[in-house]
């Protein structure tokens, strides 16, 4: 209902402007998991497990707010029928 599958798969497929058009927040939420993803990975292959300092956490809740409140904002403009990101080529 809110194209976030049909974006995710768009960017595994290397379709940027698609996976724009399903849901032009799951790119940023899509770099965000992989960032998390991969420092716990990191994390575990060299012993430190997912034991991060005080202001990585900080900047991980920032992140994940501000692309909480952008998802909403974007979910609430194409409900209104905001053509968002962009318009449509006529």
């Amino acid at each position: 209902m809110c194209g976030g599958t049909r974006s995710i798969s768009c960017i595994l497929r290397g379709d940027i402007r698609g996976a724009l058009d399903w849901n032009s927040c799951a790119l940023p939420w899509v770099a965000f998991a992989a960032l998390i993803a991969s420092s716990w990975m990191l994390g575990a292959l060299f012993g430190r497990g997912i034991d991060h300092p005080r202001w990585w956490s900080r900047s991980c809740w920032m992140v994940f707010a501000v692309l909480s409140a952008a998802t909403v904002v974007a979910w609430l403009l194409r409900l209104s029928g905001v053509a968002f990101p962009w318009p449509e080529a006529a």
